[in-house]
């Protein structure tokens, strides 16, 4: 292959080869023992003359087949080209159509499509970083290079060094993606109006700024309001800044964490923080976590942020009432005495039913509370006590919630027809789940295809060759076909349904 590429070619077909070595002059100027014992030096110039006569007439005869052949490679997968006997690399429609596939394909053309603008123009078009393939000529083109920037800011890296330091050319970059501004030329770096375009596109490219300008308060300004984790970044004095804060926890109330211990004290900083994300009173002094109205502001914009109050607001019923009709799993975080509080424990499983597992144990145990669990969360029936799992309302509620909440329903309950054929028609695929008789139920089977046709999978042998459940299966989804018994598979009217049901979804 070596031999092949300094010839100008990559390919020398291998029956080629054998016929050369063992049914041409090869073999009679190269006995077998002397190949080993002669100077190799003789036999590997005879072996450069093969490939090269073989090159030269492969590149003035390629057949219309060989073409056709390499067109459909092409098409199907754009980087075959590097595959392509050079003629085909050397054919203008060929190297279009590889490139339309995957504009990585430039790096195989030959050398006079790289440096031919038209090509790369299109292939820029297709992805900005097709300039890297272009010759230098061309990545010294200004039009050409906007044209690649305009699409991917990031291939900017890949043009010449006089265009980095162009500042239309790194302000197209960077409006299209902040973050090339680390590869523009140093002094942009310093220039105001280029950070600034590039810190608003994407605060990530404030680091790529000069150092001075990482000081600058409107620059600073643009990044935390563009992403108020920026502020993690920032030089301490603009940490200490109030209207950088602000802007900053306005968008990201995470963003206080890295606030000075100044401003984690200010009652406006903590309070406009607390607003957008109430686990940021995390983040907030001390003193704030037993001001009970900033609290009830933190938990009613989530629940979880009651972890960080003062123990007395997890005894307080008004504060714990709020978290939880935010986040009922904040259930976890109230004090024991408000755990046992039969009015929080069903607001809680009524904001969510998986709030039931922190509930004292008698909960688990009442019925009506389990009711409001699975109702909100069929699956919250994992969580209810053993004799409620064989509860058929309770159970009929939880599995037309989530038909895979069968799954946790006593062994009768999975047995129960009534039971399964609700499971199944809220989800087909919980065909696994009841018990093995009703698997081979005709009717309960009907209902688990009717609502997922790929449940056909999971019914018996007998089934999957019953022509009713079958295009039953195959209308709701083609894809069910691969799961019918062969000789379904091969009939015309059940293809023809899959068929129409593939359209269909396209």
């Amino acid at each position: 292959r070596r031999l092949g590429r300094s010839a100008g070619c990559v390919d020398v077909r291998v029956e080629d080869l054998s016929n050369w070595l063992f049914e041409s002059s090869a073999s009679k100027e190269f006995p077998s023992h002397d190949m080993v014992v002669t100077e190799s030096q003789h036999f590997a110039d005879a072996l450069q003359h093969f490939l090269s006569e073989s090159v030269r007439g492969a590149q003035t005869t390629p057949s219309r087949h060989d073409r056709e052949m390499t067109v459909a490679s092409v098409k199907r997968d754009g980087m075959s080209l590097q595959f392509a006997p050079l003629p085909f690399r050397q054919d203008r429609e060929v190297v279009l159509l590889a490139i339309q596939n995957d504009f990585k394909a430039l790096q195989f053309a030959s050398d006079e499509f790289r440096h031919d603008r038209e090509v790369a123009a299109f292939a820029v078009s297709q992805n900005g970083s097709a300039l890297q393939f272009a010759a230098p000529a061309l990545q010294s083109d200004k039009e050409l290079v906007l044209a690649a920037v305009a699409q991917r800011g990031m291939s900017l890296q890949f043009a010449a060094p006089e265009l980095k330091r162009d500042r239309e050319v790194v302000l197209k970059a960077v409006f299209q993606n902040g973050v090339a501004l680390q590869f523009a030329g140093e002094e942009l770096k310093r220039d105001c109006g280029v950070v600034f375009a590039a810190v608003e596109q994407n605060s990530a490219a404030f680091v790529y700024g000069a150092k001075e300008l990482q000081h600058d308060k409107r620059v600073c300004f643009a990044a935390v309001s563009r992403n108020g984790m920026a502020l993690r970044s920032l030089p301490e004095a603009l940490k200490a800044d109030l209207g950088v804060v602000l802007a900053a926890v306005t968008q990201d109330g995470s963003a206080l964490q890295y606030a000075s211990e100044g401003l984690k004290r200010d009652a406006n900083v903590v309070l406009a923080a607390v607003q957008h994300s109430g686990k940021a009173l995390a983040c907030a002094s001390e003193e704030f976590r037993h001001d009970r109205s900033l609290i009830l502001r933190a938990v009613a914009r989530s629940g979880a942020a009651l972890e960080f109050a003062a123990d007395k607001f997890k005894k307080d019923k008004e504060v714990v009432l709020t978290a939880i009709a935010q986040d009922g799993l904040a259930l976890q975080c109230v004090a024991e005495v408000l755990r046992q509080d039969r009015e929080v424990v069903l607001a809680a499983v009524a904001q969510n039913g998986f709030a039931l597992r922190l509930a004292d144990e008698r909960y688990r145990h009442d019925r009506a509370v389990c009711l409001v669990a699975v109702s909100q969360n069929g699956m919250a029936l994992q969580s209810v006590a053993e004799h409620l799992k064989d509860d058929k309302e309770i159970v009929l509620v939880a599995v037309r919630n989530c038909g895979a909440a069968i799954l946790c329903a006593s062994e009768d309950m999975r047995r129960n027809r009534e039971v399964a054929l609700a499971a199944l028609s809220h989800n087909g695929c919980a065909l696994p789940c009841v018990a093995d008789e009703l698997r081979e139920d005709r009717e309960v089977v009907m209902a688990a295809v009717r609502q997922n046709g790929t449940a056909l999978r999971f019914a018996p042998p007998l089934l999957k060759a019953d022509p009713e459940i079958v295009l039953l299966a195959v209308r709701q989804t083609g894809a069910a076909l691969r799961f019918a018994s062969d000789a379904l598979q091969a009939d015309p009217e059940v293809l023809n349904a899959a068929r129409m049901a593939s359209r269909a979804a396209l």
